[in-house]
């Protein structure tokens, strides 16, 4: 196998890592109790724009 091919196999390999994880966050975030929930504890959290704050982070990371 050429050294390519390896490297492709990899990006394949955590692009379909990369999809999992966005679907876990995806489904996570829209689970989150409304914010007027009398149950609200996002103490893990945060909140939501931190969660965006978060991933925007990652997104401008990701365009160096």
């Amino acid at each position: 196998m050429t050294k390519a091919r390896k490297i492709d196999n990899e990006m394949t390999k955590h692009a379909a890592q990369f999809e999992t994880v966005m679907q876990q966050i995806r489904d996570s975030f829209y689970d989150l109790p409304a914010p007027e929930s009398d149950y609200l504890n996002w103490g893990h959290v945060g909140s939501a724009e931190h969660v965006v704050n978060e991933l925007r982070d990652i997104a401008n990371f990701l365009k160096r």
